[in-house]
């Protein structure tokens, strides 16, 4: 009698050859990169951000978002196929996009990329097995899409890696016809299944149809085209091989970077640009990579939280509504008493202002503005004042007169050329007074 061996160990072994292969790359990569900007001052930096335009910033901006709508598109295509009508396609194309935008910053695209999207697709029914295919889907293009760029490239542009792989021309032309053979092949084969599935560790996961995974395969490559060209303005003229040699090191660097699995290829990407493109030393190559890291992937991340904030309020928006009831009627009976605090506290910082001078730095103002600003400044903390007991008594009119009250003083102060009092009062007071003034 026989038995199956425990896959227990197997799965530690894994998991340590993993670790171990990550501090390899990590650690070559930090090598690369302390031998390549050793000799950097951080005022060179500065002055290599500086001297990036703004033409060159826009086009990074419009290559990102490119970019971004080609990886987007990748969900839609996908779930065409998965979950006919169930998802709508703006939906799809904004999760994709904010899912990989989150992975690209954190990593661990199989934990962040397919948790945002289950995050967004369970709303509309989809579990977990058909996201779990969704992302098999996409790793599938983007590996189709890498073989046959990277493979056109090198088959094209012989001579475009030589300075990350000592490879002669004649070798690089082979590698790269090798590639697009490959995808060829993966293509017949997908056709040949027809979307039967096939059995991927243990697991049976549906094939894309031929055309999808053809879509899919060019939406990757207008990806990985619109993100090298992000890179490729905002780098230094002299240091720019041409676009196509560019291309092949910007894969390499990707590749390198995937197979490392930090947290968006970091450090190991910035290595390997450096080294190819022989910018030991200089400032202005590390500034465009630094831009690079804010532009395509700082940015995003951050679109993708505002878009995960609308998302979830509107998702929630009954449970929030309950939620802002309960809480409103728990603050109604203090109400009057919290907002006519705060106006008296307005009022007193209006008068002490005209009488004491500013609180923080002034701006330069005319000094006939600033002699008719002062005493109106006053007699406005007065105002406030009185309204504070309005408020107190709930009088109707007093959340609108205090408001306007409010927003007059902030301009007397702008006027007097106190920006910091202006701030405290628009942004402490006047907020709170508009956010409560339902329950007065």
């Amino acid at each position: 009698m026989t038995s199956r061996a425990d896959p227990a160990p197997r799965g530690k072994l894994a998991r340590a050859g993993r670790l171990l292969l990550t501090a390899a790359f990590i650690g070559i990569a930090v090598w690369l990169l302390r031998d390549a900007t050793h000799q950097i001052e951080f005022s060179e930096i500065t002055d290599g951000l500086q001297a990036v335009t703004r033409t060159q910033i826009a086009l990074a901006v419009l290559g990102t978002l490119v970019s971004f709508v080609f990886i987007g598109a990748l969900d839609l295509l996908c779930l065409k196929e998965i979950a006919p009508g169930r998802v709508p396609g703006r939906v799809s194309v904004a999760t994709g996009a904010a899912a990989t935008a989150v992975s690209n910053l954190l990593g661990a695209a199989y934990v962040t990329g397919v948790g945002v999207r289950y995050r967004a697709y369970s709303v509309f029914g989809l579990g977990a097995s058909q996201v779990a295919v969704l992302f098999a889907h996409n790793s599938l293009a983007y590996s189709l899409g890498a073989l046959v760029l990277y493979g056109a490239v090198l088959a094209v542009h012989p001579a475009s890696i030589e300075g990350v792989l000592p490879l002669s021309p004649l070798l690089q032309t082979v590698i790269g016809l090798s590639l697009l053979a490959l995808t060829a092949l993966i293509w017949g084969a997908i056709r040949l299944r027809a979307g039967r599935p096939v059995q991927v560790f243990g697991r049976r996961i549906p094939m894309p149809g031929f055309g999808t995974a053809v879509a899919l395969t060019g939406a990757v490559v207008f990806d990985l085209v619109a993100s090298g060209l992000v890179l490729h303005v905002l780098y230094p003229p002299d240091l720019s091989i041409g676009f196509l040699e560019f291309l092949a090191v910007f894969g390499i660097a990707i590749s390198l970077g995937i197979l490392s699995h930090s947290p968006g290829g970091l450090g190991v990407f910035e290595a390997t640009i450096l080294t190819a493109t022989g910018a030991h030393g200089r400032a202005d190559a590390l500034a465009a990579l630094i831009l690079y890291r804010a532009v395509y992937t700082l940015l995003p991340f951050l679109a993708a939280l505002v878009a995960a904030g609308v998302f979830e309020l509107r998702t929630n928006r009954a449970a929030l509504a309950r939620t802002a009831r309960r809480v409103g009627a728990r603050l109604r009976p203090a109400a009057p008493a919290i907002v006519a605090g705060l106006v008296v506290a307005a009022g007193g910082g209006l008068l002490l202002s005209g009488l004491l001078g500013p609180l923080g730095p002034e701006i330069a103002v005319p000094p006939e503005l600033r002699a008719m600003a002062r005493p109106l400044a006053m007699a406005l903390g007065l105002v406030a004042l009185a309204l504070a007991g309005a408020l107190a008594l709930r009088w109707r009119r007093a959340p609108t007169l205090t408001l306007a009250a409010l927003a007059a003083g902030g301009m007397a102060l702008l006027a007097e050329g106190r920006p910091t009092e202006a701030a405290l009062l628009l942004g402490l007071v006047a907020g709170p007074v508009w956010l409560l003034r339902r329950l007065l």
